[in-house]
């Protein structure tokens, strides 16, 4: 069976509400370029901005139930996310992103970007949720 890795930056990150360790491998912590994340209220999003300087940090999990996968997909396409591949040290991984579109549409604009690119060390600062 081929391994699932998603590059997460949110909700799914070790100790979040939407982690699963019972399901999910971490293979550790990296920093991608070339995305902005925004604070969408209580989760993140990312958008590819195609820029070097634009850097978010995301922890690589591998997923260990295939249905979990599936879940994972549903509830991310459900808020308005697209599927995008990306290579973190080698392993493919899923990385969930919206558009600008999606993204005005949830009522955000630069304003709510999260400078450090870090949900978890954004969320101990003081954030910007409406």
């Amino acid at each position: 069976m081929n391994k699932t890795f998603i590059a997460t930056y949110g909700t799914l990150r070790t100790g979040q509400p939407n982690h699963d360790k019972t399901k999910v491998k971490s293979h550790g912590i990296s920093t991608i370029s070339r995305y902005k994340m925004y604070s969408m209220g209580g989760f993140p999003a990312l958008l590819f901005t195609g820029e070097e300087e634009d850097r978010v940090k995301i922890e690589v999990l591998e997923i260990k139930d295939i249905n979990y996968s599936r879940d994972v997909d549903m509830m991310e396409l459900r808020y308005g996310y697209y599927i995008s591949t990306i290579d973190v040290g080698g392993k493919p991984c899923k990385l969930y992103c919206m558009t600008a579109d999606i993204i005005r549409a949830y009522g955000r604009d630069d304003k709510h970007i999260v400078k450090t690119g870090d949900w978890l060390n954004q969320k101990q600062l003081k954030t910007i949720n409406n």
